[in-house]
Protein backbone atom coordinates (compact mmCIF):
# COMPACT_ATOMS: atom_id res chain seq x y z
CA UNK A 1 0.00 0.00 0.00
CA UNK A 2 3.03 2.48 0.94
CA UNK A 3 4.15 2.13 -2.62
CA UNK A 4 1.33 2.30 -4.23
CA UNK A 5 0.65 5.62 -2.87
CA UNK A 6 4.00 7.19 -3.86
CA UNK A 7 3.31 5.56 -7.60
CA UNK A 8 -0.03 7.39 -7.68
CA UNK A 9 1.49 10.81 -6.04
CA UNK A 10 4.47 11.00 -8.68
CA UNK A 11 3.20 12.42 -11.36
CA UNK A 12 1.99 15.11 -9.49
CA UNK A 13 4.94 16.18 -8.57
CA UNK A 14 7.46 14.50 -11.47
CA UNK A 15 7.64 15.40 -15.41
CA UNK A 16 4.93 13.88 -17.40
CA UNK A 17 5.86 14.89 -20.98
CA UNK A 18 1.72 14.31 -21.61
CA UNK A 19 0.27 15.79 -18.72
CA UNK A 20 2.99 18.55 -18.11
CA UNK A 21 0.74 21.13 -19.80
CA UNK A 22 -2.25 20.58 -17.51
CA UNK A 23 0.12 19.93 -14.24
CA UNK A 24 2.40 23.15 -15.17
CA UNK A 25 3.71 22.95 -11.53
CA UNK A 26 6.16 19.72 -12.35
CA UNK A 27 8.27 21.79 -13.94
CA UNK A 28 8.89 23.94 -10.60
CA UNK A 29 8.78 20.28 -8.06
CA UNK A 30 10.30 17.51 -10.76
CA UNK A 31 13.60 18.82 -10.29
CA UNK A 32 14.11 18.77 -6.76
CA UNK A 33 12.16 15.27 -6.58
CA UNK A 34 14.08 12.47 -5.14
CA UNK A 35 11.93 8.78 -4.90
CA UNK A 36 15.49 7.40 -3.65
CA UNK A 37 16.62 7.19 -0.22
CA UNK A 38 19.80 6.85 -1.44
CA UNK A 39 19.67 9.32 -3.91
CA UNK A 40 18.02 11.72 -2.21
CA UNK A 41 20.48 11.93 0.86
CA UNK A 42 23.60 12.03 -1.18
CA UNK A 43 21.91 14.24 -3.38
CA UNK A 44 21.09 16.87 -0.32
CA UNK A 45 24.53 16.77 0.90
CA UNK A 46 26.07 17.55 -2.52
CA UNK A 47 24.05 20.15 -3.12
CA UNK A 48 24.55 22.06 0.37
CA UNK A 49 28.11 21.37 0.32
CA UNK A 50 28.25 23.19 -2.96
CA UNK A 51 25.81 25.50 -2.73
CA UNK A 52 27.40 26.67 0.64
CA UNK A 53 30.79 27.69 -1.36
CA UNK A 54 28.57 29.21 -4.54
CA UNK A 55 26.55 31.46 -1.86
CA UNK A 56 29.59 32.69 -0.43
CA UNK A 57 30.90 33.54 -3.33
CA UNK A 58 28.28 34.94 -5.69
CA UNK A 59 25.74 36.16 -2.93
CA UNK A 60 22.12 35.12 -1.92
CA UNK A 61 20.82 36.45 -5.44
CA UNK A 62 22.88 35.31 -8.06
CA UNK A 63 23.13 32.02 -6.51
CA UNK A 64 18.86 31.84 -6.96
CA UNK A 65 18.85 33.27 -10.15
CA UNK A 66 21.28 30.39 -11.44
CA UNK A 67 19.53 27.86 -9.22
CA UNK A 68 16.31 28.74 -11.04
CA UNK A 69 17.88 29.04 -14.68
CA UNK A 70 19.39 25.76 -14.54
CA UNK A 71 15.96 24.16 -12.80
CA UNK A 72 13.80 25.15 -14.78
CA UNK A 73 15.49 25.06 -17.97
CA UNK A 74 16.28 21.34 -17.24
CA UNK A 75 12.79 20.73 -16.81
CA UNK A 76 11.61 22.48 -20.21
CA UNK A 77 14.42 21.09 -22.16
CA UNK A 78 13.78 17.55 -21.17
CA UNK A 79 9.96 18.15 -21.87
CA UNK A 80 11.00 18.96 -26.06
CA UNK A 81 13.29 16.24 -25.87
CA UNK A 82 10.35 13.12 -25.39
CA UNK A 83 8.03 15.76 -27.30
CA UNK A 84 10.82 15.20 -30.22
CA UNK A 85 11.15 11.38 -29.24
CA UNK A 86 7.13 11.08 -29.76
CA UNK A 87 6.91 13.02 -32.66
CA UNK A 88 9.79 11.12 -34.57
CA UNK A 89 8.86 7.25 -33.41
CA UNK A 90 4.89 7.82 -32.22
CA UNK A 91 5.56 5.77 -29.27
CA UNK A 92 2.90 7.16 -26.43
CA UNK A 93 5.64 5.64 -23.97
CA UNK A 94 7.52 9.11 -24.05
CA UNK A 95 4.39 10.66 -23.34
CA UNK A 96 2.53 9.20 -20.57
CA UNK A 97 4.77 6.81 -18.96
CA UNK A 98 7.86 9.17 -18.90
CA UNK A 99 8.21 10.36 -15.49
CA UNK A 100 11.58 12.55 -15.11
CA UNK A 101 12.89 13.76 -11.87
CA UNK A 102 16.00 14.39 -9.92
CA UNK A 103 18.64 16.77 -8.24
CA UNK A 104 21.07 15.12 -10.66
CA UNK A 105 20.49 18.62 -13.03
CA UNK A 106 21.16 21.21 -10.55
CA UNK A 107 24.01 19.45 -8.84
CA UNK A 108 25.98 19.01 -12.52
CA UNK A 109 25.51 22.90 -12.74
CA UNK A 110 27.19 23.41 -9.39
CA UNK A 111 30.49 21.25 -10.69
CA UNK A 112 30.09 23.50 -13.61
CA UNK A 113 29.89 26.59 -11.49
CA UNK A 114 32.78 25.13 -9.21
CA UNK A 115 35.18 24.28 -12.42
CA UNK A 116 35.07 28.03 -13.14
CA UNK A 117 35.81 29.31 -9.54
CA UNK A 118 38.45 26.86 -8.45
CA UNK A 119 39.53 24.76 -11.03
CA UNK A 120 42.65 23.47 -9.72
CA UNK A 121 41.23 23.03 -6.17
CA UNK A 122 42.17 19.04 -5.14
CA UNK A 123 39.83 17.35 -3.54
CA UNK A 124 41.15 14.67 -0.97
CA UNK A 125 40.23 11.82 -1.67
CA UNK A 126 41.14 8.24 -2.00
CA UNK A 127 42.06 9.61 -6.11
CA UNK A 128 42.82 12.75 -4.77
CA UNK A 129 40.82 14.72 -8.01
CA UNK A 130 40.94 18.05 -9.17
CA UNK A 131 37.67 20.35 -9.18
CA UNK A 132 37.88 21.21 -13.10
CA UNK A 133 37.35 16.83 -13.56
CA UNK A 134 34.39 16.95 -11.60
CA UNK A 135 31.79 17.59 -14.25
CA UNK A 136 33.31 15.28 -16.82
CA UNK A 137 33.58 12.31 -14.18
CA UNK A 138 29.77 13.23 -13.67
CA UNK A 139 28.41 13.07 -17.08
CA UNK A 140 30.42 9.79 -17.70
CA UNK A 141 28.92 8.17 -14.70
CA UNK A 142 25.17 9.39 -15.66
CA UNK A 143 26.01 8.22 -19.40
CA UNK A 144 26.76 4.80 -17.45
CA UNK A 145 24.11 4.76 -15.40
CA UNK A 146 22.10 5.13 -18.49
CA UNK A 147 23.69 2.65 -19.96
CA UNK A 148 22.99 0.02 -17.56
CA UNK A 149 19.33 0.58 -15.95
CA UNK A 150 17.71 2.94 -19.41
CA UNK A 151 17.66 6.15 -16.73
CA UNK A 152 17.16 8.31 -19.79
CA UNK A 153 15.73 10.68 -17.37
CA UNK A 154 18.30 10.98 -15.36
CA UNK A 155 20.78 11.49 -18.19
CA UNK A 156 19.24 14.01 -19.88
CA UNK A 157 18.87 15.98 -16.51
CA UNK A 158 22.51 15.78 -16.33
CA UNK A 159 23.59 16.35 -19.72
CA UNK A 160 20.77 20.03 -20.44
CA UNK A 161 22.70 20.72 -16.28
CA UNK A 162 25.69 20.72 -17.81
CA UNK A 163 25.12 22.86 -21.14
CA UNK A 164 22.73 25.55 -19.51
CA UNK A 165 24.92 25.97 -16.72
CA UNK A 166 28.06 26.45 -18.84
CA UNK A 167 26.12 28.66 -21.68
CA UNK A 168 25.00 31.05 -18.87
CA UNK A 169 28.14 31.05 -17.21
CA UNK A 170 30.22 31.56 -20.12
CA UNK A 171 27.93 34.52 -21.96
CA UNK A 172 25.53 36.03 -19.56
CA UNK A 173 26.41 36.00 -16.24
CA UNK A 174 27.98 39.21 -14.51
CA UNK A 175 30.63 39.00 -12.69
CA UNK A 176 33.83 41.53 -11.71
CA UNK A 177 31.80 44.08 -13.89
CA UNK A 178 32.09 41.95 -16.92
CA UNK A 179 29.50 39.78 -18.84
CA UNK A 180 30.79 35.89 -18.72
CA UNK A 181 33.83 34.25 -18.71
CA UNK A 182 35.29 34.03 -21.83
CA UNK A 183 38.80 32.72 -20.94
CA UNK A 184 40.52 29.59 -22.19
CA UNK A 185 40.49 27.21 -19.05
CA UNK A 186 36.25 27.37 -19.25
CA UNK A 187 36.19 26.87 -22.34
CA UNK A 188 33.84 23.62 -23.71
CA UNK A 189 36.69 22.00 -25.28
CA UNK A 190 38.34 22.22 -21.43
CA UNK A 191 35.81 19.48 -20.19
CA UNK A 192 36.75 17.09 -22.58
CA UNK A 193 40.28 15.14 -22.41
CA UNK A 194 43.37 17.01 -24.33
CA UNK A 195 43.54 14.24 -27.13
CA UNK A 196 39.68 15.61 -27.48
CA UNK A 197 40.28 19.29 -27.56
CA UNK A 198 41.82 19.97 -31.14
CA UNK A 199 38.29 18.50 -32.95
CA UNK A 200 35.60 19.77 -29.78
CA UNK A 201 37.52 23.94 -30.29
CA UNK A 202 36.64 23.10 -34.26
CA UNK A 203 33.05 22.22 -33.43
CA UNK A 204 32.54 24.99 -31.18
CA UNK A 205 33.77 28.00 -32.85
CA UNK A 206 31.37 26.64 -35.78
CA UNK A 207 28.45 26.47 -33.48
CA UNK A 208 29.22 30.08 -32.19
CA UNK A 209 29.52 31.91 -35.33
CA UNK A 210 26.26 30.15 -36.11
CA UNK A 211 24.31 31.68 -32.72
CA UNK A 212 25.90 34.96 -33.64
CA UNK A 213 24.43 34.84 -36.76
CA UNK A 214 21.22 33.89 -35.74
CA UNK A 215 21.68 36.87 -33.43
CA UNK A 216 21.57 34.79 -30.29
CA UNK A 217 25.27 35.54 -29.06
CA UNK A 218 27.41 38.29 -29.03
CA UNK A 219 30.63 38.78 -31.43
CA UNK A 220 34.02 38.51 -29.02
CA UNK A 221 35.47 41.50 -29.63
CA UNK A 222 38.97 41.81 -28.87
CA UNK A 223 41.53 44.74 -29.35
CA UNK A 224 45.25 44.46 -29.60
CA UNK A 225 47.15 46.11 -27.16
CA UNK A 226 50.70 47.38 -27.77
CA UNK A 227 51.44 47.66 -23.93
CA UNK A 228 51.83 45.68 -21.13
CA UNK A 229 48.52 44.49 -19.29
CA UNK A 230 49.58 45.50 -16.07
CA UNK A 231 50.05 48.62 -17.39
CA UNK A 232 47.04 50.99 -17.72
CA UNK A 233 48.15 53.66 -18.34
CA UNK A 234 48.25 54.65 -22.02
CA UNK A 235 44.51 53.53 -22.28
CA UNK A 236 41.55 55.24 -21.27
CA UNK A 237 38.92 53.12 -22.65
CA UNK A 238 37.03 49.97 -20.44
CA UNK A 239 38.47 46.79 -21.53
CA UNK A 240 36.43 45.12 -23.80
CA UNK A 241 34.42 42.08 -22.50
CA UNK A 242 36.05 38.50 -23.75
CA UNK A 243 39.78 40.25 -24.36
CA UNK A 244 43.41 39.28 -22.72
CA UNK A 245 43.33 42.71 -20.76
CA UNK A 246 39.78 42.62 -19.51
CA UNK A 247 40.37 38.78 -18.49
CA UNK A 248 43.64 39.89 -16.88
CA UNK A 249 41.78 42.80 -15.08
CA UNK A 250 39.16 40.35 -13.53
CA UNK A 251 41.63 37.86 -12.53
CA UNK A 252 43.66 40.59 -10.87
CA UNK A 253 40.27 41.63 -9.03
CA UNK A 254 39.93 38.00 -7.61
CA UNK A 255 43.63 37.82 -6.29
CA UNK A 256 42.47 41.04 -4.49
CA UNK A 257 39.66 40.29 -3.14
CA UNK A 258 40.88 37.21 -1.62
CA UNK A 259 43.95 39.11 -0.54
CA UNK A 260 42.01 41.27 1.66
CA UNK A 261 40.13 38.75 3.05
CA UNK A 262 43.05 37.01 4.33
CA UNK A 263 44.45 40.55 5.39
CA UNK A 264 41.01 41.22 6.77
CA UNK A 265 41.12 37.78 8.99
CA UNK A 266 44.92 38.54 10.44
CA UNK A 267 44.15 41.48 11.70
CA UNK A 268 42.01 39.62 13.96
CA UNK A 269 44.84 37.99 15.42
CA UNK A 270 47.03 39.59 17.69
CA UNK A 271 50.44 41.78 15.85
CA UNK A 272 54.29 41.05 16.92
CA UNK A 273 55.68 44.46 16.56
CA UNK A 274 58.91 45.84 17.86
CA UNK A 275 59.06 46.30 21.63
CA UNK A 276 59.02 50.15 21.60
CA UNK A 277 58.26 52.32 18.75
CA UNK A 278 61.46 54.49 17.21
CA UNK A 279 63.03 57.88 18.77
CA UNK A 280 60.87 60.32 17.10
CA UNK A 281 56.94 58.54 18.11
CA UNK A 282 55.82 59.55 21.58
CA UNK A 283 55.50 56.51 23.52
CA UNK A 284 51.31 55.07 23.96
CA UNK A 285 49.61 55.18 27.22
CA UNK A 286 49.20 51.96 26.71
CA UNK A 287 52.48 50.59 26.84
CA UNK A 288 54.23 49.33 29.96
CA UNK A 289 56.49 50.86 32.35
CA UNK A 290 60.07 49.64 30.33
CA UNK A 291 58.35 50.37 27.25
CA UNK A 292 58.15 53.72 28.03
CA UNK A 293 61.77 53.93 29.82
CA UNK A 294 63.30 52.84 26.59
CA UNK A 295 61.85 55.21 24.55
CA UNK A 296 62.40 58.17 26.63
CA UNK A 297 66.14 57.26 26.79
CA UNK A 298 66.49 56.77 23.01
CA UNK A 299 64.67 60.00 22.39
CA UNK A 300 66.66 61.88 25.61
CA UNK A 301 69.59 60.80 23.94
CA UNK A 302 68.50 61.70 20.20
CA UNK A 303 67.86 65.07 22.07
CA UNK A 304 71.24 65.70 23.33
CA UNK A 305 72.61 65.07 19.76
CA UNK A 306 70.62 67.10 18.12
CA UNK A 307 71.25 70.06 20.49
CA UNK A 308 74.92 69.26 20.35
CA UNK A 309 74.87 69.11 16.25
CA UNK A 310 72.57 72.41 16.41
CA UNK A 311 75.26 73.83 19.05
CA UNK A 312 78.11 73.27 16.59
CA UNK A 313 76.69 74.89 13.77
CA UNK A 314 75.70 77.99 15.56
CA UNK A 315 79.76 78.14 16.82
CA UNK A 316 80.74 78.00 13.56
CA UNK A 317 78.35 80.44 12.02
CA UNK A 318 76.67 82.36 14.72
CA UNK A 319 73.43 83.80 14.55
CA UNK A 320 72.49 81.79 10.90
CA UNK A 321 70.50 78.84 11.62
CA UNK A 322 71.23 75.07 10.32
CA UNK A 323 68.87 75.57 7.55
CA UNK A 324 70.36 78.36 5.88
CA UNK A 325 73.66 76.75 6.53
CA UNK A 326 73.04 73.89 4.53
CA UNK A 327 71.28 76.27 2.39
CA UNK A 328 74.40 77.90 1.39
CA UNK A 329 76.44 75.07 1.10
CA UNK A 330 74.16 73.29 -1.27
CA UNK A 331 74.06 76.76 -3.42
CA UNK A 332 78.17 76.92 -2.77
CA UNK A 333 78.05 73.47 -4.36
CA UNK A 334 76.30 73.88 -7.33
CA UNK A 335 78.17 77.11 -8.32
CA UNK A 336 81.36 74.85 -8.24
CA UNK A 337 79.81 71.89 -10.68
CA UNK A 338 78.82 74.92 -13.10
Amino acid sequence: MPTWRVVDVLPDFALVPGHAIQKFWTFFTAGFLETDPISLTGSVITMVACGKYLERAWGSKDFLKFVGIIHIGVTLATFLTYLLEYTITGDEYYLLEVQANGMVGVICGFLVALKQLVPEHLVRTPLSIRVKHFPAIFVIFSFAYFLIFEAQSQFLFVIYGWIISWTYIRFFKMQDGLRGDRSETFSIASFFPEFMQPPIKIISKLVFNILVLLRCCKPIKRRRFGFDLENSLHVNASPMPGSARAEAERRRALALKALDKRLHSTNNKPSYGPTFPFPFILPDSKRSTGESAATSTINSNSKTSNDHSSSHVESVTPGVSSDSVLFDAKEHLDEKTL
